[in-house]
């Protein structure tokens, strides 16, 4: 027994991952470390309340190390660093004065992701210096709006370069998590073709692939006139449930927009007179937006005052109404007949007006 009891007590210890976090020109404040897990929530792993102007620390996970993602989040100055745990130590030096240029030791992974974004920093000092221009309305409009865009254009393609180009698993998975593709499925089925030829024998990196395939299959399918739509509810603005598929019967006209598609709201403004016009003979129209920003959508609902159930969940193209209806552009809809069928798609106020002006008269 007291032999078993000494091979227990020499059994090693698992090692765990550690951040040395070198800090200068600090102001009081509490640093808290996140383990980050796929989509899930982040898991608080560590913190330390920091007093001094210049410090050293180390931040813990007390799980087993593994390869993972981390955050460091400092919400005394408003920012966020990220390191992967492709070694059981990184050291880092901050400096908050400007917490972006800050240095990294030991990982691979984490100095890849460093790099990148000190190449992103005068891109986006540059955005924003652009950005304040046109919120204040200072300089011709349309240029800085075209030089918004070519900036937009070069941060966006070097995130696409290092996600193709890095060695780190964690690190091209962290970046690819956080691409926009809007509609373009083409592009985003390319990305995730080139990241699965080098990635797919890692474990996070095939789950979130899978999972791309799967949400891409989704838009393989497009609903044709003379289609049955998916029997769908959405929860509206106002808190009411919305189940288009029982309003057969009658016409109704599911519109997809957004408050950042200057075309889409001219079509909706447009039917507003047909809404009003046709409401008490059965006719029946719901709007998904596709916002994600919900000041935007608000101050857009507020002046717009829409006569019709507005449903947004603030997921833009990852919506459940996208999801559910398989659409890949907008302004679009699809105009429903009373058979429950899809009569027309894309139908403008000229021809909504015609089409219900005729169901009218039977």
């Amino acid at each position: 027994m007291n032999f078993l009891l000494l091979f227990s007590s020499c059994t090693p210890k698992p090692q765990t991952f550690q951040l040395k976090v070198s800090l200068r020109n600090a102001q009081p404040g509490t640093f808290y470390l996140y383990r980050l897990v796929d989509n899930q929530a982040p898991t608080l792993v560590d913190s330390f309340r920091n007093t001094q102007l210049d410090a050293q620390f180390t931040l813990q996970d007390a799980s087993p190390w593994s390869e993972t993602l981390y955050q460091l989040s400092i919400p005394s100055l408003r920012s966020s660093l990220y390191f992967i745990a492709d070694v059981p130590e990184i050291q880092t030096n901050i400096n908050a004065v400007d917490v972006r240029t800050y240095t990294t030791k030991g990982s691979k992974g984490s100095l890849a992701l460093q790099h990148l974004q000190h190449v992103q920093n005068p891109l986006q000092d540059s955005m924003t210096i652009l950005n304040n221009k046109i919120n204040n309305k200072i300089g011709d409009a349309s240029s800085l709006l075209a030089a918004s865009t070519v900036l937009q254009q070069q941060l966006m393609d070097n995130y696409f370069q290092f996600a193709d180009t890095t060695t780190s698993p964690l690190a091209a998975l962290f970046i690819a998590q956080q691409l926009d593709f809007g509609n373009d499925r083409g592009r985003h089925k390319a990305f995730i073709t080139r990241l699965e030829k080098r990635f797919k024998q890692h474990p996070q990196m095939a789950a979130f692939i899978q999972k791309t395939k799967d949400y891409l299959a989704l838009f393989e399918v497009e609903y044709e006139i003379g289609d049955s739509l998916p029997s769908a509810s959405f929860v509206d603005r106002n808190g009411l449930t919305q189940s288009p598929a029982q309003w057969k019967g009658g016409y109704y006209l599911l519109e997809f927009w957004s408050s950042y598609c200057a075309p889409c709201l001219a079509q909706l403004e447009q039917k507003r007179a047909l809404y009003l016009k046709y409401r008490y003979t059965g006719f029946k129209m719901l709007a998904f937006s596709l916002d994600e920003d919900p000041d935007m959508l608000n101050n857009t609902l507020q002046n717009a005052q829409f006569p019709w159930p507005v449903v947004a969940d603030l997921k833009g193209w990852s919506s459940a109404a996208v999801n559910a209806y398989k659409i890949d552009s907008i302004p679009f809809n699809f105009l429903v007949g009373p058979d429950g069928k899809v009569a027309m798609k894309n139908v403008d106020a000229i021809r909504l007006d015609s089409v219900l002006k005729d169901w009218k008269k039977r």
